[in-house]
């Protein structure tokens, strides 16, 4: 059993990200390691044991919409929080909206579970009301279920900070630390786990974890091997906190007892519009709801509602791309020889629900993507959107060409307008959406579009800037601009060998073979390219003196 758990570690190991080494402020120990990302984790068929028990910390799954709630910026947190509320007790970050961190989390805790492995959350969040449920409530939404049947029961406290509760698959310390905690639960269960493996945001929560262990097992008759990853998916994250917006969410809350989100205070600040960047389409809900049959709705199509499940087709690696593709003349110069072939999936399956929901109330909703106009690419992207469950098509308007506002500047463009999708032709979209107006004598009182590209959202409000300048009859236009960055602040890592074994194979036979399938094994390729890029944690630790 003891080499079966090495084994596992290592091979696990193997599939964390080459540059998690290079956190070189954290001295891991022998049993902790670094994780980028959960989708490292492809193939979990090595935790098979029964005796193992899984654990994840609440925050390595969840992350609040709101930034002041985010881990990045905890510090500030705590000033406006002793600042404007320091009595209340309850949990602000859980009365805020969070969203899934990454789907391939829900995938490894669903798949750990089908083997029979048993699954559990770890918070130190603090417990008030109904909180428990509310955060189950959450993590059912996002479709994680860890033991929603199972009864509730006080875990013996070590000190007098807080009151532990085990909630439906969940340990809540309410404010104890996490492996005194953690050592309650094992106690009042009689559990006897082999092995304990913990997901964690918080090296130091691990590391106290791996300590309390190690006392465990100087008792008689007790083994259990620990595995830590330090989940530091969100500590490249490049937002930006406005405090402004902050002082006024405390502020409100300490006279209310109500939290605002980000979204509504921007909106308050911001009547006439604004360009907000957001993570997840939760975080437009407030403004979404509220619109009405006098507002228009655009949805930027890649890398805002889909991404391709190859890497090499991800914007991010769009110059690796044509280097790669370069090489051989039978593949075409544009990005879409290879983007059509591979798979997409929907960023947020939850949107399928939004778009419906909006449809249902009479509102204009429509693609704008920057896609060719030519009939192959406009007749496929709809079907291919049809697939996925979402069919921007308006019976009421029919199929018609756009005028190019700017032949000069985009002479080879032609715009059309097919099945509720606004193909630009890689045109402006700004001028675009004011063919889109013009052609269907449409005056909105509210614009609202989701794009994954700063510029585009500049080049439309600079145009519903225009019209409101020259309107005569008072009419005026608002727009609203979501800057969808959940891709572009992935740590998305290419295997360049791969990608080149996979642009080799499509110029020879016309195939594509995916990520996915090439990783686990389905087609003969060297287990070099595989894990070319890929570097065992503990080797390299060693040559760097950790």
């Amino acid at each position: 059993m003891k080499i079966n758990f090495i084994f596992f570690s290592i091979l696990c190991i193997f599939a964390l990200n080459q540059n998690a080494a290079d956190q070189s402020l954290i001295a891991y120990s022998d049993n902790i390691v670094n994780l980028d990302s959960f989708k490292y984790f492809y193939d979990l068929s090595y935790i098979s044991d029964k005796d193992t028990l899984v654990i994840f910390d609440l925050d390595t799954l969840l992350e609040s919409s709101d930034l002041i709630c985010k881990s990045k910026f905890h510090h500030t947190f705590l000033q406006l929080k002793a600042k404007y509320s320091p009595h209340v007790r309850r949990c602000i970050k859980s009365l805020s909206r969070e969203y899934l961190i990454e789907r391939d989390a829900k995938n490894v805790i669903n798949e750990l579970k089908a083997n029979g492995i048993t699954v559990l959350c770890l918070t130190d969040r603090l417990i008030s009301g109904n909180m428990p449920e509310v955060i189950c409530s959450k993590l059912l939404a996002q479709g994680i279920n860890f033991n929603a049947n199972d009864a509730s029961f006080w875990i013996p406290k070590h000190t007098m900070i807080g009151k532990p509760l085990y909630h439906k698959g969940i340990i809540f310390t309410d404010g104890e630390d996490k492996n005194r905690v953690l050592s309650g639960y094992l106690k009042q269960t009689s559990a006897t786990y082999k092995k304990i493996i913990v997901f964690d945001r918080d090296y130091k929560n691990l590391s106290n974890i791996d300590y309390k262990i190690k006392k465990l097992n100087k008792k008689p008759n007790t083994k259990i091997d620990f595995l830590g990853y330090h989940y530091t998916y969100l500590e490249k994250s490049n937002d930006q906190l406005n405090k402004q917006v902050a002082e006024y969410q405390f502020n409100h809350f300490a006279q209310t007892g109500n939290w605002w989100r980000d979204e509504g205070i921007i909106q308050r600040m911001n009547p006439a519009g604004f360009i907000q960047e957001i993570q997840s389409f939760s975080n437009a809900e407030d403004l979404l709801v509220s619109a009405d049959q006098n507002s228009l709705v655009f949805f930027d199509l890649d890398e805002t509602l889909i991404e391709s499940t190859e890497m090499i087709c991800k914007s991010q690696f769009q110059n690796q791309s044509r280097q790669i593709k370069s090489k051989y003349k039978n593949l075409r110069a544009t990005k879409e020889s290879q983007s059509l072939l591979t798979k997409k999936h929907l960023i947020e399956p939850n949107i399928i629900n939004i778009i419906l929901d909006l449809q249902a109330r009479r509102i204009k909703t429509f693609g704008l993507t920057a896609r060719h106009s030519n009939q192959n690419t406009t007749e496929t992207t709809y079907s291919s959107f049809c697939g996925l469950g979402i069919d921007f098509f308006d019976p009421s308007i029919g199929d018609f060409n756009l005028i190019n506002i700017q032949p000069a500047e985009y002479p080879n463009s032609a715009p059309v307008f097919y099945k509720g999708i606004i193909f630009t032709d890689a045109s402006n979209k700004g001028y675009a959406v004011y063919s889109f107006l013009k052609h269907t004598k449409t005056l909105p009182k509210k614009i609202i579009l989701f794009d994954d590209n700063y510029q585009n959202l500049i080049h439309v409000k600079a145009v519903i800037d225009s019209i409101n300048h020259h309107c005569i009859n008072g009419h005026y236009i608002e727009f609203y601009g979501y800057h969808f960055t959940y891709v572009e602040k992935r740590n998305y890592q290419l295997d360049v060998k791969m990608a080149e074994y996979q642009f080799e194979h499509l110029s020879k036979t016309q195939e594509w073979l995916c990520d996915e399938e090439l990783k686990k094994g389905y087609f003969t390729i060297s287990p070099d390219v595989l894990l070319h890029g890929w570097q065992v944690v503990k080797s390299k630790k060693k040559k760097q003196g950790y």
